[in-house]
């Protein structure tokens, strides 16, 4: 299911890839009516298994989609060159950002909304409300996918919570507080 939802996703993002491109001429037909558009994330040479999956899409994509030219790259973002790459225009115009990094680029305008574009899509329905929001502006506007995702908790022993005398009920809330405990906890000795 995940890769289905992923292989969609790609899918979308191809197509929506002609309204992401802001300052430079990709996304423009050229005279012979084909739209060229370069993305990143091809998979390297080194691991042939997901870059066959990826060649594969992509086949099947421009079989669909005669009039777009995908031009794909290898790697992903690299957090040394991005802003510069961005700001320069030399990104593809498809790209991975971080979700620490999609407000600042949506508020500079360095991504298209492409909510118009995304209507249509069964697949973006899949997507968590609160992943959406990270790629979305604060008028619902959409201006990227998420290609995956990873979600953190926090779990904790609560018979050695108690042993430490900490509350079970009042997990730590902040890394000081995991740190504070962790030290109650160790105190104990015998690992636990």
């Amino acid at each position: 299911m995940k890769n289905g939802i992923q292989r969609k996703i790609a899918v979308v993002l191809a197509g929506a890839a002609i309204t992401l491109t802001g300052a430079c001429d990709a996304g423009q037909p050229a005279a012979d009516g084909i739209v060229t558009i370069t993305v990143n994330g091809l998979p390297p040479s080194t691991d042939p298994l997901n870059r066959a999956n990826f060649q594969a899409d992509l086949k099947t994509f421009q079989a669909q989609h005669r009039d777009i030219r995908i031009i794909a790259h290898e790697g992903f973002m690299d957090p040394q060159t991005f802003a510069a790459k961005l700001a320069g225009g030399q990104l593809e115009d498809v790209f991975y950002v971080y979700f620490t990094d999609t407000q600042s680029v949506i508020a500079k305008h360095q991504a298209s909304d492409i909510t118009s574009e995304l209507a249509g899509i069964p697949a973006v329905k899949d997507i968590k409300p609160q992943l959406m929001k990270v790629f979305s502006d604060s008028a619902g506007k959409v201006y990227g996918l998420p290609s995956a995702n990873y979600s953190l908790g926090l779990i904790y022993n609560r018979m050695l919570f108690s042993k430490a005398g900490l509350d079970p009920n009042k997990p730590p809330t902040s890394w000081a507080d995991v740190r504070a405990d962790a030290k109650r906890i160790s105190a104990l000795g015998g690992g636990g």
